[in-house]
């Protein structure tokens, strides 16, 4: 079952597909995070870091770097995009 934030994500996707030339291997490459990534309460974080002065920043599960790496590959961006 998908979850509310899996429709969105649905639904954003469709709309940079159809506002950029993206291929169908370029769509599975991102769809296969998915069920990856889908798991409600699920804590993607491995741990914490940062000492002293530094602000602590978290350190992520390697799905998540690996969602990352492939969701900002440039054909995902939409240059033109204007908040409302």
């Amino acid at each position: 079952m998908f979850t509310t934030a899996t429709t969105t994500g649905r639904r954003i996707l469709t709309e940079v597909v159809e506002s950029n030339d993206i291929t169908p291997a370029q769509i599975d490459e991102l769809l296969r995070f998915l069920p990856l990534l889908d798991r409600p309460g699920h804590d993607f974080v491995q741990e914490w870091r940062g000492r002293g002065n530094q602000l602590p920043y978290p350190v992520y599960e390697p799905v998540v770097e690996q969602f990352i790496a492939v969701a900002g590959q440039t054909h995902w961006m939409d240059f033109g995009y204007q908040p409302e």
